[in-house]
């Protein structure tokens, strides 16, 4: 059985937090704080597969830098079923 330190999630969902937010490149490095990835995981076409702690650190930073106590519901309306 895999476990979660297993799981990887493509970037993409990374990608759709860093467009919600309007995350710009001097921006990147705030959103990927605490992940060691490097930036370009937040660029349209990278396919990079990150695990679940850093999709998990992601969405923590994203939630501080944003300030959106509706986060959630800004990211489930970008989540068409063409990102699955």
């Amino acid at each position: 059985m895999m476990e979660n330190k297993d799981l990887r999630l493509p970037s993409t969902y990374s990608q759709i937090i860093a467009r919600t937010l309007n995350i710009q490149e001097r921006q990147m490095e705030r959103l990927l704080s605490g992940t060691l990835l490097s930036s370009n995981v937040l660029l349209p076409g990278d396919l990079t597969y990150i695990t679940v702690k850093q999709q998990i650190q992601i969405i923590d930073n994203a939630i501080r830098f944003s300030g959106f106590d509706h986060l959630s519901l800004k990211l489930g309306r970008q989540l068409l079923p063409s990102v699955h």
